[in-house]
Parts: structure tokens; sequence; C-alpha cells
């Protein structure tokens, strides 16, 4: 999974209990979560809001059903990758199409970036 969001440098965010799944310093950042334990125990309510606001996308390891099942059904360009994140300013002709496409947390994101 990969974790965007406009934060400090040293923000970090801890995932499972005691950070089981590891933390993220940063704006972005990845985890690993077996599947078994991401239908489990992994989705407390933080990581449901994350999910839920696309501050956690999920890359792979879905079925499209179940991706379906669970709201991350991504439609195309609602959310990043990671190398369109951290070059952003290199998309800047770009980046009006690509702007009306992403979802509202994306977008926010996006324009708090463009702001600093």
């Amino acid at each position: 999974m990969l974790f965007l969001d406009d934060c400090s440098d040293d923000n970090v965010l801890g995932f499972g209990v005691n950070n089981k799944y590891g933390t993220i310093t940063g704006p972005v950042g990845y985890i690993n979560v077996p599947k078994d334990e991401w239908l489990g125990e992994f989705r407390d309510n933080q990581q449901q809001m994350l999910l839920r606001t696309r501050k956690l996308i999920v890359l792979d390891g879905l079925t499209d059903e179940e991706r379906v099942m669970h709201g991350l059904d991504y439609k195309p360009g609602e959310v990043f990758d990671e190398q369109m994140f951290r070059n952003l300013l290199d998309h800047m002709s770009e980046l009006p199409d690509i702007f009306k496409k992403l979802c509202p947390t994306v977008r926010a994101v996006v324009a708090a970036r463009l702001q600093t």
C-alpha cells in the first residue's frame, strides 16, 4: 500500500498495534500487509479512514471483486502513484487535466503541495 498526504517530513504514522505493520515517516511511503491480515486485524478505524479518504492506496493484492466490495476500485486518474506525487512540478502543463480526475483528498494534497 502507498501512503500519500501533505504532511511534514517528520510526521510519523504507525500501522497496527505496536506498529506491527510498520511506520511511514513523511508524506509518502509504503507498507506491506499480508492479505489475510488486511482483511482482518489490520483494518482498524484509522486504516479505514485512510483507505476511505484515499490517503492509503492499495496497489495490489486484491481481486477486482474485492476492490469493489471494499470501495477501492479506483477510477482512472483518481489517485496518484509515488512518481507522479513526487514529481508533480514536472507535470505542470498536464496538471489541469490530471486535477479534474483526482479524488477530493488527492486534489487537496496537490493544492497544498503547490502552495509550498
